[in-house]
Order: C-alpha cells, then sequence, then structure tokens
C-alpha cells in the first residue's frame, strides 16, 4: 500500500502569509481543507481573523503541527504548495490517523480556542467564581434551549439526581429523605452506577428492571412487573442518548400515581415526540460531565422542572438547604455550578446544533458502511430522536471482547458501556431489590461502543468501519 501520511493536528499560519488568507487561492484551499478534517487553524497576528483561532503564549498544540510559511525552514515547514501536494488528493486508506480515541476533548479546546479562551478569562479575572453571573444565564439559556420552565445548576450529574429526587420528596411526600423501607424507585439494570447511587443517597431502595433489548432503554414491561404497593416512581435513563418509551412509561406512572425522573445525563438535545428529554417527566437530570454530548471542563450538572415547587426546593438544597445564609431549614449539600465552568458552557451551549448535527453525521456513516449480519447496528424507533451521545453496536455471535481487543491492535479505543449491570454492582446489589428476572448480563457481554468525536472526520469513521468488516470477516 505504500507508505502512510499522517493528518496535521494543527495547521499554524505563519505571520508572512498570515494577510493573504483571504485573497491566496492556495490558502484558502488548506483552509477548506482543513474545515472538512475538523484541523484546528491558527495565526499570530494581533487582529481577529473568522474561523481561525489566535496563537496566545500558553496554547498547548497537538502532537503533529505544520506550519505554513513561504520558505521550508524545518521538518514541520511547509510551502502552501507543498501542503497542497501532500494533502489535497490524498485517498482515504492511505492516512495514517495516529491513535483515534473515543473523544478527543483536547482537540475540541484547541478548534474553538478563541471563542472558549475569550469567555474563560472574563469569567477568571471577574473573581465571581461562586454563582456568579453567568450562572444564571447558563440557567436561562437552558431553559430556552430545551422548553423547560426552571433549572438549576449543580456541581455534577449525580448531585442533579440526588437533589431532584430530595426535591420531589419535599414536595410531593413532605419529608427531606425517602426512607428505605417504606419507599422503592424503579431504575434500569443497564446504566451507570450514579442512577441507582442517587437513589440510595435520597433515601429510598432502588427497584432493577430491564431494558428493552432493542434500544437498552428500560423496559416499560419490566416496570409493570417491579411495581409493588412501596413504589414511588421511576428513574428513566435515556441511554446512549436515545429517549425511553416516554408514551408508554407515562401510562404507568399516572395509572399507579408514581412520579418520573429523566436521567438526562447522555441525551442533551435529544426528543421524544418532538418535547426534548428533561421536560417529559417530573424532573430532568443532566450531566456536564466533559465526555458528555453537552461537555464541560470538569465537574457540572442541571436540573430542569417545570413545576415550581420541585424548583425551589431544589434551588435550596444545593446551597445546604438554605435560603438565608447560615439559616438551613433542611439537610441540604453543597453542590453549586461554577461559574468558569458555566462560562465555557455557555459557549458550548450556542454550538450544541452543530455537535449533534456532527454526532448523527457520524452515526449515519456507520450506518451505511458497517454491513454484516451478526453485528445490531442503533436502533431509532419512530418519534425519538437520537443524538448519539454514545454509538453502540451488538455482536450475536462473535465476542465484543474480541473486537475491541482487535480494534485496540489497530489503534482505535473503544469503550463498553457498562459492563457491569446494576444488581452486579456490590454496593448497588446489597442495597436494592429484584422483582423480574433479569437479562442483562448478557447484553453487556456483547455490546461495544465506537468512537464517536464530533472532530473525527468522516474518512475517520469510514476507516473504523473498514477495520471493523475486516475483523468480521
Amino acid at each position: 500500500m505504500g507508505e502512510k501520511i499522517r493528518i496535521p493536528s494543527d495547521i499554524i499560519f505563519d505571520e508572512e502569509i498570515v494577510g493573504e488568507i483571504n485573497s491566496n487561492p492556495a490558502l484558502k484551499q488548506i483552509v477548506s481543507f482543513a474545515k472538512e478534517f475538523f484541523i484546528p487553524i491558527w495565526h499570530n497576528k494581533n487582529e481577529k481573523i473568522d474561523g481561525i483561532n489566535q496563537i496566545l503564549p500558553w496554547i498547548v498544540f497537538g502532537e503533529n503541527p505544520v506550519i505554513i510559511t513561504r520558505q521550508k525552514r524545518e521538518n514541520s515547514h511547509l510551502t502552501p504548495e507543498e501542503f497542497l501536494s501532500n494533502f489535497l488528493e490524498i485517498n482515504e486508506e492511505k492516512i495514517d490517523f495516529g491513535n483515534i480515541g473515543m473523544l478527543s476533548l483536547s482537540k475540541e479546546v484547541r478548534y474553538f480556542s478563541d471563542e472558549l479562551v475569550s469567555s474563560l478569562l472574563k469569567s477568571f479575572y471577574s473573581g465571581n467564581w461562586i454563582l456568579g453571573p453567568e450562572v444564571k444565564e447558563l440557567e436561562k439559556a437552558t431553559c430556552e434551549k430545551i422548553g423547560a420552565k426552571y433549572s438549576v445548576g449543580v456541581n455534577s450529574g449525580t448531585d442533579a439526581l440526588v437533589i431532584g429526587l430530595r426535591a420531589i420528596a419535599l414536595s410531593r411526600f413532605n419529608k427531606e429523605f425517602f426512607s428505605k423501607e417504606e419507599d422503592e424507585i424503579i431504575v434500569p439494570d443497564l446504566t451507570f452506577l450514579a442512577t441507582a447511587e442517587a437513589v440510595i443517597l435520597s433515601g429510598a431502595t432502588p427497584v432493577i428492571a430491564n431494558v428493552d433489548e432493542k434500544t437498552y432503554t428500560i423496559s416499560p414491561e419490566s416496570i409493570e412487573e417491579s411495581i409493588t404497593k412501596k413504589t414511588r416512581g421511576i428513574v428513566v435513563v435515556h441511554l446512549y442518548g436515545l429517549p425511553a418509551d416516554m408514551d408508554a412509561i407515562l401510562d404507568i406512572a399516572k395509572r399507579h400515581n408514581l412520579f418520573v425522573v429523566e436521567d438526562c445525563a447522555q441525551s442533551f438535545y435529544s426528543k421524544f415526540n418532538g418535547k426534548y428529554t428533561g421536560t417529559i417527566g417530573d424532573v430532568g437530570c443532566f450531566s456536564f460531565f466533559p465526555s458528555k454530548n453537552l461537555g464541560g471542563h470538569g465537574d457540572g450538572g442541571v436540573i430542569a422542572t417545570n413545576d415550581q415547587k420541585i424548583y425551589e426546593y431544589a434551588s435550596i438544597l444545593g446551597k445546604h438547604g438554605s435560603k438565608i445564609r447560615d439559616y438551613a431549614e433542611y439537610i441540604g449539600m453543597n453542590s453549586r455550578l461554577d461559574t468558569i465552568q458555566a462560562s465555557l458552557l455557555l459557549k458550548k451551549l450556542d454550538k450544541i446544533e452543530f455537535f449533534t448535527e456532527r454526532r448523527r453525521k457520524i452515526a449515519e456513516i456507520y450506518n451505511r458502511e458497517i454491513n454484516h449480519p451478526d453485528i445490531i447496528l442503533p436502533y431509532e424507533p419512530p418519534k425519538r430522536f437520537h443524538v448519539y451521545h454514545q454509538y453502540t453496536i451488538r455482536l450475536k455471535r462473535k465476542k465484543a471482547d474480541e473486537l475491541r481487543d482487535f480494534l485496540s491492535r489497530n489503534n482505535i479505543e473503544t469503550r463498553v458501556y457498562y459492563p457491569y449491570p446494576m444488581h452486579k454492582v456490590p454496593s448497588i446489589a446489597r442495597n436494592s431489590k429484584v422483582y423480574d428476572n433479569l437479562y442483562t448480563e448478557e447484553i453487556t457481554k456483547q455490546i461495544l461502543s465506537l468512537p464517536i468525536e464530533p472532530l473525527h472526520p468522516d474518512a475517520l469513521i469510514k476507516h473504523i468501519s473498514r477495520k471493523i468488516t475486516e475483523f468480521m470477516r
């Protein structure tokens, strides 16, 4: 096949040619190429240039940056003509993509550097780092984006669940904590352990239910099997970015007088029947962990609700249970979204359509390129808008860990979300109950999530798909 060519991690325009970016045809072609491959572009002049980041003293570039200059002085320097000769007509199969991660968070920072850095510095220099104005701005912007009446910024997605559940306990049952003996809350077996953990921390007992074998979201049939006279509510997880069957779940909740909490840690901007997840049940709980489809640069989360009472309780529970400082009405906790995180998330929120579009485009490529009878691709039922926080395949015959090892040997990272069902996690198992026959363990041996970084270029996704096809042969 011949020697493979490494795509640059960053393209830097030398000072002497920066002024020609909008007039020089060769430089325009380079910019176009960079945008196709989502390569961060940089310049070192003082003035702002649209779509191109300014180099600041502390910038850390990727592992193979290329400097575009009039004359080649070092290996990392290329003239515009040399660059185009090397890369413009490159065959996808001759590209060396290096180590391919599930995500490339440092690339995202570099790609949007000008916007993120200016927002970060403004917040940093203000000195107003706890509950600064950006937190309120983000809460308001979140409500506008997803159509919720109220939202409260908190320290993490886990805290959003705990506080959301406790706000329901206060508003609906008039108690600060649920009771382990008296209150049961149904959760899915396939989820991150924070879902069930939050139920335990709110005082209740989790009851573990099966997930649907096609969507991997909680099974309405299993919810029905898991209801007792002690059942108070359901925590629905919109796993991998796909909404659960909210019509069926809300029908069950209404018939049995149960509350519904939506765990939207992976589903920001996904929709069920035109409504955004997090606005369909009583409470929506979002995570801003860096890997999420709306991710911050540290921990963070938000609680969304259309219920004023729940909002009022949630607003104070994360501030030590106090409306007035030093005068706590309830047992609360210290859970406040940092101002700096809020300022960065406001910029990311502006780009949620772009990130969602890219994730869906990547899923579309995988769907088209991965074609084998022994691979089950993600399912997007009618009424549901998938945001592909994860793109998760399922192998019918071959073991998922064998494919994972093969892809790892080919420098492609994959993950299993999640390897341990809730009933197999010791801390959860000993504090929970099960009334249905669980089959999730078999699913966890067959599933594998593929790289879904929005800034991975189309050619890279096709490369991963080819490797999967090679393994299946």
